[in-house]
């Protein structure tokens, strides 16, 4: 949700005080995957988030995040790390922002450099697509990373290191 949270930023950004001058996406929840959120998850997330908010709908399925067993050791023990599924209400907040979305793409002007894995099953590779088709800064690259899963930052060697790479030399020609 940090890639939502980043291009609502740069949206909001954009009409006001220009403060950001480029955003890297890593992953970005663009649209909800169809497979995740299902018709009945949906309508369950909008009529439990007003009763029940706290109420368990359905879990991230933390093999997807990355291919490097590592690190899925690492997610599985942190104490910090929610471990339970989602919730009516964060649920039902999410899903209708991700609608409202596509219609406000286009005033993306923000320099934008998306990168995302080919598997991810999290968050959609073609919401980034959408992203990049729709953003209207000439300032824009996109790489679909084929073979890695969600998080690219802790995805197996070598697509780490190039992930980190590839952030820092498009960061640096650019400041």
């Amino acid at each position: 949700m940090g890639g939502l949270i980043t291009v609502l930023t740069a949206l909001m950004d954009a009409k006001q005080e220009k403060m950001i001058k480029g955003i890297v996406l890593v992953g970005p929840l663009i649209e909800a995957d169809p497979e995740v959120a299902t018709p009945f998850k949906i309508m369950l997330a909008r009529l439990l988030s007003g009763v029940l908010p706290g109420f368990q709908l359905g879990a991230l399925n933390r093999e997807h995040i990355t291919s490097d067993k590592e690190w899925l050791e690492i997610i599985r023990n942190d104490k910090l790390r929610w471990h339970g599924k989602f919730k009516a209400l964060h649920s039902y907040v999410l899903l209708n922002r991700l609608q409202e979305l596509p219609k406000e793409l286009a005033n993306l002007t923000t320099p934008l450099y998306i990168l995302h894995g080919e598997k991810d099953a999290i968050c959609t590779p073609s919401g980034s697509k959408d992203l990049f088709q729709a953003a209207t800064t000439s300032d824009k690259e996109i790489k679909i990373v084929a073979g890695a899963k969600h998080n690219l930052l802790i995805e197996r060697e070598p697509m780490r290191s190039q992930t980190f790479a590839d952030i820092w030399a498009w960061v640096t020609a650019r400041t």
